[in-house]
């Protein structure tokens, strides 16, 4: 018996045309956001008017048809903002590594006969000798 596979599980339904619900939403919001504008600032001021809708058409086309990685531009930002906020534990793990030391035999050096040194180093030190005088006394 064979089993039919759902395939393409990601696509999103449309609901207003080609957009799905979320891109309805975004672009509506960016067209209210532009309404309101022009009935505030509109008419006394229209270069003003028409720089922060360009701004505002531009973010939410961005918002509701950019991806990143496959990943809708809007999720980006919410995983970006969850993990700006969220307390981080930073762990490190030693790694163990296996070391392998191989111990060659030395070769005895052959030298000469050995100098005498210059310094010469006696055998008891002076101040051992100089707390003895003090410790007895003589």
């Amino acid at each position: 018996m064979q089993f039919q596979v759902p395939q393409f599980i990601e696509h999103e339904t449309g609901f207003l045309g080609p957009l799905t619900v979320r891109q309805t939403v975004i672009l509506a919001f960016g067209l209210g956001i532009c309404l309101f504008l022009w009935l505030t600032i509109g008419s006394s001021n229209f270069f003003v008017f028409a720089v922060s809708s360009v701004f505002v058409i531009a973010l939410s086309l961005a918002l509701g048809f950019g991806k990143v990685n496959g990943l809708n531009l809007t999720a980006v930002l919410n995983n970006f903002f969850v993990f700006s906020v969220r307390p981080k534990l930073y762990l490190w793990g030693r790694r163990e590594v296996t070391v392998y030391y191989e111990k060659k035999p030395q070769q005895a050096l052959d030298k000469g006969p050995e100098k005498e040194s210059p310094l010469k180093i006696s055998k008891i030190s002076k101040i051992k000798d100089l707390s003895k005088k003090i410790e007895f006394g003589s």
